[in-house]
């Protein structure tokens, strides 16, 4: 189903909550779950699984920001609804935005979701193969 997204509307890719359904879904402020996000969002639920390397050290808190095709996602691991290695959460926004700027936005549209974070959400170090680092730590 297509629908129309308004610029720096968030949506929330994760745990929702225990009580509804187990897993990663993707919602909108309402709550609502949408099974097909790629037919408005450059990213498909596998792609959105998938932003954070399943190699990695998995600290929560620990977050990476992606941008693609006029849209960004902030993805960091997340344990505190989904104790499961590999849990996630990835807040998505229509437009091209800031760390910050999508944390604000996220806070004000998913205060349930955050009040489960036990940790500081930090943009981790980015270093290219030549290593220079392409984003700065910042912490929210």
């Amino acid at each position: 189903m297509n629908r129309e997204i308004k610029i720096g509307e968030v949506f929330y890719f994760g745990n929702w909550s225990s009580g509804i359904a187990s897993g990663h879904h993707l919602h909108d402020t309402s709550g609502r779950c949408w099974t097909s996000p790629q037919t408005f969002m450059p990213w498909s639920l596998a792609d959105l699984d998938n932003l954070l390397s399943r190699d990695s050290e998995q600290c929560e808190g620990k977050a990476i920001i992606k941008y693609k095709n006029g849209w960004s996602a902030v993805a960091f691991w997340d344990r505190s609804g989904d104790s499961r290695h590999g849990s996630s959460s990835v807040f998505i926004s229509k437009g091209a935005w800031k760390f910050e700027q999508i944390l604000e936005d996220a806070r004000k549209f998913y205060p349930q979701i955050f009040k489960r974070f036990a940790f500081k959400i930090e943009m981790v170090e980015r270093r290219s193969s030549t290593g220079v680092v392409t984003q700065k730590s910042k912490s929210l």
